[in-house]
């Protein structure tokens, strides 16, 4: 089923770590760690003990937003959430596991755009 969620939409986290040249514009907009937060908690948990099926969510977001989850799925300081390169369109696979364990299975898959259509 199609959901649309506006805890995903663009923004940025935290500050990044190397810091970069920012505007104060884009400095105030900080307060969207809280938002990006709760779309965190809503789709990255482990699977329920009794759940007896695999479940797959396929989730269209910015790509701050990834890098951002990427951090913290996998523990990285989240800071560094704009040290991880994307490109538009690309695909990650990330899995949790009912104990908890999780396993980045790829990160900015973009092997099926046509390198002239590539763009970050």
């Amino acid at each position: 089923k199609l959901i649309e969620d506006q805890n995903l939409t663009e923004g940025l986290p935290v500050l990044p770590s190397p810091y970069v040249n920012l505007t104060q514009r884009q400095i105030n907009s900080y307060s969207h760690k809280q938002r990006m937060d709760e779309a965190f908690r809503t789709y990255f948990h482990r699977a329920y003990f009794k759940q007896y099926k695999d479940t797959h969510d396929i989730i269209v977001f910015h790509a701050n937003v990834l890098r951002y989850f990427i951090c913290k799925v996998m523990q990285f300081p989240i800071e560094f959430w704009l040290n991880i390169e994307l490109n538009h369109g690309s695909i990650t696979h990330i899995t949790v596991l009912s104990n908890g364990n999780v396993i980045l299975q790829k990160v900015g898959d973009s092997g099926f755009i046509p390198s002239n259509k590539l763009t970050v």
